[in-house]
């Protein structure tokens, strides 16, 4: 499923600049998603345990999220490292369907 690698014919210290600016974007967003997770978990007052479930999945998303981001920094590092750079494919979907269905969610989530 994964493309090959392709030559990277830039310039390396911006390449490993770049790749660490990503990471640190994972980072905020991973801890953006656990702050969301303990916030709704804590802060939300409802009937039952529904928020404290939404909490506890935002939360491993947040997890899920700093584990990739560790995983893909140190793959396109070791590509960058050998003059090659391979683009993502699997990340953006699934961040996208993910997304999407937290979306779908919080509207059923308002709505109730």
């Amino acid at each position: 499923m994964a493309e090959a690698s392709r030559p990277n014919d830039g310039s390396l210290a911006r390449d490993h600049l770049a790749n660490e600016r990503t990471f640190l974007a994972w980072v905020r967003t991973a801890l953006g998603l656990i702050g969301l997770g303990v916030l709704i978990a804590k802060l939300v007052e409802t009937e039952g345990i529904l928020a404290e479930i939404a909490g506890l999945v935002m939360v491993g998303l947040g997890g899920a999220s700093l584990v990739y981001a560790s995983i893909r920094y140190e793959r396109v590092r070791k590509l960058l490292d050998v003059g090659r750079f391979q683009t993502a494919r699997l990340g953006p979907v699934v961040v996208t369907g993910i997304s999407l269905i937290l979306v779908a969610g919080s509207v059923l989530f308002i709505l109730l």
